[in-house]
């Protein structure tokens, strides 16, 4: 994935018992399953966790102390698929099926 690619969310899903109003509170805007997003930027999150940000989700800028800086929200980026991978790994579980 690179900035611009065109993806599709495999993963909305939540952690069990989180905590919602911290949720509701670092992300004003959370993503869809099944829907296309285009990335924006991709963080490396000092080697944590590779998230990225998406042109058609804005969330509040917040610090996060793991990181020791100020950035926003974001989505690991394995809750996304490139359109293009996603649509040959379909018809690869297609062709496969039959």
């Amino acid at each position: 994935m690179k900035l611009g690619s065109k993806v599709i969310c495999i993963d909305d899903s939540l952690k069990e018992g989180l905590n919602m109003e911290e949720f509701h509170r670092d992300f004003h805007q959370w993503i869809k399953k099944g829907e296309e997003y285009t990335i924006r930027q991709i963080d490396e999150n000092d080697g944590l966790v590779v998230s990225v940000l998406l042109e058609e989700v804005k969330n509040p800028i917040r610090y996060f102390t793991t990181i020791g800086r100020f950035k926003e929200s974001s989505f690991r980026i394995e809750r996304f698929r490139e359109i293009e991978t996603a649509v040959m790994e379909l018809q690869t579980e297609i062709e496969m099926a039959a």
